[in-house]
């Protein structure tokens, strides 16, 4: 059986803005990756950034320097 973890989940009107974030976050030594948007979240197809939920305040404060809007931050069960 897999288990699932409680996951910050975001997601970006581009794959570009995604891929900024994966940048920002490495640079700065938060982790997380990018995953393929949940079901749960969104049929389309698209990349998100998947982290801890611990790393909520960091990831918003990262957003805003980067001036980088995401579509929807969700906690997820994957």
């Amino acid at each position: 059986m897999i288990s699932r973890k409680l996951r910050l989940v975001i997601t970006f009107s581009s794959t570009t803005d995604a891929l900024l974030l994966e940048q920002s976050c490495k640079e700065k030594q938060i982790s997380g990756g990018l995953i393929p948007v949940p079901r749960m979240i969104s049929a389309s197809c698209g990349l998100a950034w998947s982290t801890d939920v611990n790393n909520e305040k960091n990831i918003q404060t990262l957003l805003d320097y980067i001036q980088v809007q995401p579509e929807g931050i969700y906690q997820c069960m994957i």
